[in-house]
């Protein structure tokens, strides 16, 4: 089953992150069935987002002052190492 939780999205952008992390998914990790992903919007400072792994899932972290268009650049660029991470290409 694949587990994406959005914590401290916006109502208004949620529906953006939501099909942005499941096109990400279809295209970078077509074959995983069980993937728990944590989207989590903060203030982080000057960057736009990171990536980690965190008990078992993967969190990526996004910042609250990203544009749609950078949201979305922001997510697909997050999710490649988030498919990094999975398939053990990135420790």
């Amino acid at each position: 089953m694949i587990l994406v939780d959005q914590i401290g999205v916006p109502k208004y952008k949620q529906p953006h992150v939501s099909r942005a992390v499941d096109y990400a998914i279809k295209w970078l990790l077509p074959r995983h069935r069980n993937l728990d992903i944590e989207v989590r919007m903060t203030d982080i400072g000057d960057v736009y987002g990171y990536c980690y792994p965190e008990a078992g899932s993967i969190v990526v972290e996004l910042s609250k002052k990203l544009t749609l268009a950078d949201l979305y650049s922001t997510i697909f660029h997050e999710m490649v190492h988030a498919k990094q991470y999975i398939r053990k290409e990135l420790c």
